[in-house]
């Protein structure tokens, strides 16, 4: 796997995790993952809190969002060199 290939794939990851972190809608097949995919990924965060009541659905998906915004195309390409 090259560099290239890397950096695509932790910058589609940030997609979605940024995606799920705003509670946004699916963000298309260019994320990487099918709708049906990414309805899962948002059920398992909605469950968190289920499993261990310090994960609520809201530091769930602030923690999403801010993990999410460190995998862009630029950062990951600075963080590289």
């Amino acid at each position: 796997m090259q560099q290239k290939d890397i950096t695509l794939a932790f910058e589609r990851l940030g997609v979605i995790m940024t995606s799920i972190g705003n509670e946004d809608q699916w963000p298309g097949y260019n994320s990487g993952i099918t709708e049906a995919e990414f309805s899962l990924f948002n059920d398992l965060v909605e469950k968190q809190f289920f499993h261990n009541g310090w994960f609520t659905t809201e530091n769930v998906r602030k923690s999403l969002l801010s993990l999410g915004e460190l995998l862009t195309q630029t950062k990951l390409t600075n963080w590289f060199m």
